[in-house]
């Protein structure tokens, strides 16, 4: 499971919905909503995924973000982490407290 599909089913199982009703509500299959609960298929689409996230309180934008961060492919983590290693780095040792 990807973070992403952890907090869909956090909030849907928080709101008290169940995925028949949630699926109805965002107007997408309950098959695949239970795929995107269990991380068998990549996030939706962001409309989709914008609808589920008005259904269920959450911030849309935020979870698009999610959605593509979850998409995204694993050697850019990595390459991310590096980066913030570096930036870290390269910071004067009299700005860290």
């Amino acid at each position: 499971m990807n973070r992403f599909a952890e907090v869909i089913k956090a909030a849907r199982k928080q709101k008290g919905l169940t995925l028949d009703a949630l699926a109805k509500q965002a107007g997408t299959g309950k098959p695949y909503l239970c795929m995107i609960e269990h991380g068998k298929v990549n996030p939706p689409a962001a409309n989709l995924t914008r609808r589920l996230a008005r259904k269920l309180d959450l911030d849309p934008e935020m979870m698009v973000a999610l959605g593509y961060w979850t998409k995204r492919p694993q050697g850019v983590t990595l390459e991310i982490l590096k980066g913030v290693a570096t930036l870290v780095l390269i910071v004067p040792s009299f700005l860290l407290f």
